[in-house]
């Protein structure tokens, strides 16, 4: 078996299931920035036979370059960016697998090289806690009124939030697609990908028990934010659509208009994307702070995050 070098993120049981893959030839390394995760990990570890695996107490952020190249480099923490580093220490037929947080979600990508970025055509559901160290980033958290907040990427996003608080009880707009809701999480994706005015809207269950808010906004929901208005997506009942009809609920002075373009994206899902893998996500490295949202792209400190769909 040809020698294959690994770095996990974090803890021992994941290293000693990469130790079974790679076998005996092959080399695992577990990292943390946790010394007592690291000592309970090494303690494990032995306890279980795995002795050959090499734990290494480390920030994530700088690798581990005293070990590489390594083969596969997976990481078991919510990475908001991706570190010089992990790239510089990826073997000519690396991979990186990786949790990426953007725009309030976290899908995780089985990253290549192809000689010049990171490319994924493979990418799952998931959830981690956030990395810790050099790489952390904490997501803004905006308040806007009792029991409603919207949580963001970008630190330099300004909001009318006395505007909002006043849409989010005013009458809403309902505006329903003719579109099958299906695949929350491929939904999901394309909708916080699509625009940097899409946020994350999360809100209180008493505010939906009151009515004023749809059930979507309790695990927290991409939200067209314009001015002083928003819309965000919910559902109905609907067998001639599949069984569920996407729908949009809109607040504010410009309901109608904010409205209308988050059911037009809710129709080119579901017409043009509506299936597994329909993202490409290429992550094109820059330099630092060089990186602009815009539609599609999502910025990141280190690079940008493009997005295409087929």
């Amino acid at each position: 078996m040809p020698r294959t070098r690994r770095l996990l993120g974090s803890g021992g049981y994941n290293a000693a299931l990469i130790a079974e893959l790679v076998g005996e030839a092959g080399t695992v390394v577990t990292a943390d920035i946790d010394a007592e995760i690291v000592q309970r990990a090494r303690a494990c570890l032995d306890a279980a036979g795995y002795d050959r695996v090499q734990v290494v107490l480390a920030d994530a952020e700088g690798g581990v370059p005293e070990h590489a190249p390594f083969d596969r480099i997976i990481v078991t923490a919510g990475a908001w960016d991706i570190p010089s580093a992990w790239r510089e220490q990826m073997s000519e037929r690396g991979r990186i697998v990786v949790p990426l947080r953007m725009r309030g979600i976290t899908r995780s990508f089985a990253f290549d090289h192809d000689g010049k970025d990171l490319v994924s055509d493979s990418y799952r559901l998931c959830g981690f806690v956030p990395m810790q160290g050099s790489g952390a980033y904490t997501e803004r958290l905006l308040p806007v009124t009792d029991g409603v907040a919207l949580q963001l990427d970008d630190q330099r996003q300004e909001f009318d939030t006395k505007a909002l608080a006043a849409a989010v009880h005013a009458p809403r707009l309902e505006v329903w697609s003719g579109a099958a809701f299906d695949m929350p999480d491929e939904l999901e994706l394309f909708l916080a990908t699509s625009t940097p005015q899409m946020v994350m809207l999360h809100g209180s269950k008493d505010l939906v028990d009151q009515g004023v808010l749809a059930p979507s906004v309790t695990r927290g929901v991409p939200a067209l934010v314009a001015g002083g208005s928003f819309a965000y997506r919910t559902k109905r009942p609907n067998e001639e659509t599949g069984g569920f009809e996407s729908g949009v609920f809109a607040h504010g002075p410009d309901a109608e208009t904010v409205a209308a373009r988050y059911a037009e994206l809710l129709r080119r899902w579901a017409s043009d994307h509506r299936r597994r893998g329909a993202a490409r996500i290429r992550y094109v490295p820059m330099p630092e702070g060089a990186a602009e949202p815009s539609a599609k792209v999502v910025a990141k400190r280190l690079g940008a995050v493009e997005v295409s769909w087929s």
